[in-house]
């Protein structure tokens, strides 16, 4: 019975010598296996595959297409802007010009308005003495020119001189302008009143026939 107890004693002091072995050995590893994981240099990472370089150079090259393609727009740009630059100088110098011919026509026309406004007389005083012969008077003018032409000069010119007393100057013209020179000359030399053959001969001038 003694020995039995003496036994179970050692059997005990067995499994606790050996279970106080397992413990430290074991603490001593694990500390062995974190001093080396603390010494220890941290690898590299794997290599990229060959998919993920190519995706990268892709992207890359599209980034250099774009900044291309903006630096070309903005160069564009400013082309376009100076081209809109110097088509605005060139309409500003074309308006100058135009402003500047405006001016020089508006000084013309006010130089040329006395001239005009006196020819625009003229031409209405020229209108107004004008003695027109129309076409249905001809022949009763030119059967009268022959008559008179047939009578003596100094008859003649009284009959003249008489009609532009009477306000039938223009008519007397009329005779004499469808006469022969010679008889019209000889008919003017018998009228005494020389204000009264300077009229007459002012409206022979300004005679004109319808067509």
């Amino acid at each position: 019975m003694k020995w039995m107890k003496i036994g179970i004693v050692l059997v005990v002091l067995a499994g606790l010598s050996f279970g106080s072995s397992y413990f430290i050995s074991t603490r001593m590893i694990k500390r062995a296996d974190a001093s080396q994981m603390a010494t220890t240099k941290p690898q590299a990472p794997p290599p990229a595959p060959v998919e993920a370089i190519v995706a990268d150079s892709q992207k890359e090259q599209q980034l250099d297409s774009l900044v291309k393609e903006l630096h070309q727009k903005i160069e564009d740009c400013r082309r376009h802007q100076e081209e809109l630059d110097q088509r605005e100088t060139r309409v500003q110098l074309a308006q100058e010009s135009l402003q500047k011919r405006s001016e020089e026509l508006e000084a013309l026309q006010l130089k040329l308005v006395a001239p005009l406004t006196a020819l625009k007389d003229a031409q209405a005083d020229f209108k107004r003495q004008q003695v027109l012969v129309a076409t249905q008077e001809k022949v009763n003018l030119k059967r009268t020119a022959a008559i008179y032409e047939k009578m003596e000069p100094a008859k003649c010119a009284k009959i003249l001189t008489d009609m532009c007393v009477g306000s039938q100057e223009e008519d007397a013209a009329k005779i004499l302008h469808f006469m022969s020179e010679r008889a019209a000359a000889k008919l003017m030399g018998e009228i005494t009143d020389k204000g009264l053959a300077a009229s007459l001969t002012e409206k022979l001038k300004n005679i004109q026939e319808e067509n």
